[in-house]
C-alpha cells in the first residue's frame, strides 16, 4: 500500500549519497577554505629601513663628510671599527687592532 502524500509535505528525493561521500565532500570543502586563506596571506614587502647608527660614523668639517672612526681594512670601505676601551674591533669579520693604553 503506497502512503498518500498531503499536500503540505514535499516529496523526498529518490536519490541516495553513499556514506563515504558525504564525508569526502566536507574533506573537500576544508582543503579548498584551506587554500583561499594561504592565497590571501602572500609575501609581504620588505621594510625599507635606515639604520640610525650611520649618523654618529661621519662627522660635518668645513661642509664635508669625514669619518670618524677608522675603517677595516679586511672588510674595506663602509665597515668601521669600533672603539673600546683597549682595542678597535671589526663586528663583521672579528678583526681587532690593540690600542697602547697611556698610564698616568
Amino acid at each position: 500500500m503506497a502512503k498518500k502524500q498531503s499536500k503540505d509535505q514535499k516529496p523526498k528525493s529518490t536519490t541516495k549519497i553513499a556514506p563515504g561521500a558525504a564525508q569526502a565532500k566536507q574533506a573537500a570543502e576544508v582543503v579548498t577554505e584551506i587554500k583561499k586563506k594561504k592565497e590571501k596571506k602572500g609575501k609581504k614587502a620588505p621594510k625599507q629601513t635606515i639604520s640610525p647608527q650611520k649618523w654618529k660614523a661621519y662627522e660635518l668639517k668645513d661642509g664635508k663628510l669625514v669619518k670618524k672612526n677608522k675603517v677595516c681594512p679586511k672588510c674595506g670601505a663602509g665597515v668601521f671599527l669600533s672603539i673600546h676601551k683597549d682595542r678597535m674591533h671589526c663586528g663583521k669579520c672579528g678583526y681587532i687592532e690593540k690600542i697602547k693604553v697611556q698610564i698616568s
